[in-house]
């Protein structure tokens, strides 16, 4: 009879010194698709037959390695832990008992182990089980746990390339702010202090003003380069923006604040006044790299899978 705790001691091994991620070792039933467990270097990953797998497991008595964290599930589909690959001995006794739990109709008692990518061809270990209880409901996918994160991290890489691009073209907006801007008095709409990490007072004015017959305001809008490259006009309504509480103050007193608009697309505006530190176009370049690093980082959670 073949020892599950050699063939995961000896995977844990292969796998810590090939620095391979995605190499895992497959427990599954011959000829029966819908109990699995996958275990990497650093995870288990199991078909789960309900809702959540806490209480799933602890109904059937599983008990999970040492230090096993939560990572991910998705209910009547599977269920991720992390492992620090420092109990081998928990992790066979955690297959062992999930086969029991799950109720399996195993052929012989036999569970075909393989490792999956990178392993040799599939083998054989019997694994030592009770008599099988009635089988559990459901049919998970295999892997849905990594394909979750391959999904993941594509929205990630394209809300990240967007973010990018607008900052991009938020910088070239303010360089021409710059050199061609014209000055005008716009009308208060609204004026109010929302409070930024709890305790830091943030002072946002609304406004508007007219270019002819037509009124502008602040552009917030996440899509506001794509309305402006494809000539859409209207907006849903007007957006917030900072300004120095003295300025805040003074448009207050006032009912106005002095802005910048680029003649030839009055959407493009901003208050001539702006929070000291870095310039609006050094913020604009230091947001393109931030996007830019979590778009990569998404690209690669997405190519990885």
């Amino acid at each position: 009879m073949g020892d599950p705790e050699a063939a995961i001691r000896q995977f844990l091994r292969r796998a810590t010194a090939s620095r391979d991620a995605d190499l895992c070792l497959t427990f599954e039933v011959v000829g029966d698709e819908t109990s699995w467990v996958q275990i990497t270097s650093d995870s288990i990953n199991f078909a789960l037959p309900a809702a959540e797998p806490g209480q799933w497991l602890a109904h059937h008595g599983i008990l999970l390695p040492r230090r096993a964290k939560l990572l991910s599930f998705e209910a009547t589909s599977f269920g991720t832990y992390a492992h620090d690959g420092t109990d081998p001995a928990g992790i066979a006794r955690f297959v062992q008992q999930y086969f029991h739990a799950a109720g399996v109709s195993l052929s012989g008692g036999i569970v075909s182990v393989r490792s999956e990518q990178l392993g040799p061809a599939p083998r054989k270990v019997s694994l030592p089980m009770v008599p099988p209880r009635p089988a559990v409901p459901g049919a998970p996918a295999r892997r849905k746990s990594f394909k979750t994160t391959a999904f993941w991290g594509l929205v990630v890489f394209l809300f990240c390339l967007i973010g990018a691009l607008n900052e991009a073209f938020d910088a070239t907006s303010e360089s021409a702010l710059s050199q061609s801007g014209q000055e005008v008095d716009a009308t208060l709409v609204d004026a109010t202090v929302r409070t930024a990490y709890f305790i830091v007072p943030v002072h946002t004015v609304k406004y508007a003003f007219n270019v002819g017959q037509a009124t502008y305001s602040f552009d917030g809008d996440f899509l506001r380069h794509y309305y402006r490259a494809t000539g859409r006009s209207e907006r849903s309504g007007s957006y917030s923006v900072d300004v120095p509480l003295a300025t805040w103050k003074e448009a207050v007193a006032t009912g106005s604040i002095p802005i910048l608009y680029l003649p030839r697309d009055p959407w493009v505006n901003r208050p001539i006044a702006q929070d000291e530190g870095v310039s609006a176009l050094a913020e604009h370049a230091i947001s393109v790299v931030g996007f830019l690093s979590f778009a990569v980082a998404g690209a690669y959670g997405f190519l990885k899978m």
